[in-house]
């Protein structure tokens, strides 16, 4: 199977071509889609930090990259830390 690049807002998803690493890039659009997935038209409002490993869980990335893309993507606006976990930032139309 080949490995698959997929984009987000946040940037690519640039994978290797063995499919063994992903990028920072990467990483972060994976969370970033996690959380959304997680928290967009559904009753959870927020998702927190060992959920979303447990989402990722066989993904390769590991504890230290995840916080790595966490940290980005509250930074970036992407996603606000709330006392319980993460969900999206709320976007202007």
């Amino acid at each position: 199977m080949e490995p698959r690049s997929e984009r987000s807002r946040t940037g690519a998803l640039a994978v290797s071509a063995d499919g063994s690493s992903v990028s920072a890039d990467g990483v972060a659009a994976m969370v970033c889609r996690v959380v959304e997935l997680n928290t967009v038209d559904v009753a959870v409002e927020r998702i927190d930090r060992e959920a979303i490993e447990r989402t990722l869980a066989g993904s390769g990335i590991d504890g230290e990259a995840l916080d790595a893309a966490l940290a980005r993507l509250v930074a970036s606006g992407d996603l606000v830390e709330t006392p319980g976990g993460f969900r999206p930032a709320e976007r202007e139309s």
